[in-house]
């Protein structure tokens, strides 16, 4: 999963990201989500759906990930690791991606993988970039505490790479001391 840019279609500034699998054609992920900037300054136009790719993983492009319903629409699709491109310019910009991603991670118990885009132009549309990159697991046994299975140092190029074993996710979804995946709430929460 590539880190998103901005691609033309059909007359139309979308924000994407590329998939590439083996002996496959490259699939492109939209982000649906789009900031106040993106919309106004750039007037980038909002995708319309997620895209999930085999064996069992999907794509929220940076803010997507904000939205409950985006990672579990994945999650309810069979996806086990949802990536997650972003950049992010600012302290709370990243921490808002960051607590996202462990949110996903907690309440669909998956696997995010985070990837933080580091560098920038000087200029728009990149001037800047804050972050680091991590992949993430649900907070139960046999996950670290802190759901963190490996992370790159904030504010540096660097590689995270962890193995994730998709049967022992399964396992501790079915059997661990809580079950989020298996207890959520099927049906409408009704406000009294």
């Amino acid at each position: 999963v590539g880190g998103s840019h901005f691609k033309w279609e059909s007359e139309e500034l979308k924000n994407v990201c590329a998939i590439a699998r083996p002996n496959e054609p490259i699939l492109l992920a939209e982000k649906n989500n789009l900031t106040t900037y993106e919309r106004n300054a750039w007037n980038i136009v909002p995708g319309k759906g997620l895209v999930r790719f085999e064996p069992h993983a999907g794509v929220t492009v940076s803010y997507d990930c904000e939205f409950p319903e985006a990672g579990r629409a994945l999650a309810e699709s069979g996806v086990l690791i949802q990536c997650v491109p972003a950049w992010t310019e600012s302290v709370r910009g990243f921490h808002r991606v960051r607590w996202s991603c462990l949110a996903r991670a907690v309440e669909n118990q998956t696997v995010v993988v985070h990837a933080s885009l580091l560098g920038g132009f000087g200029r728009e549309p990149i001037p800047f970039s804050y972050g680091s990159s991590a992949i993430i697991g649900p907070p139960i046994d046999p996950f670290p505490p802190d759901a963190i299975l490996r992370e790159t140092p904030l504010n540096e190029e660097g590689v995270a790479l962890a193995d994730i074993d998709l049967d022992v996710l399964v396992e501790a979804r079915n059997q661990g001391e809580v079950r989020n995946w298996n207890d959520r709430n099927s049906g409408e929460y009704r406000v009294i």
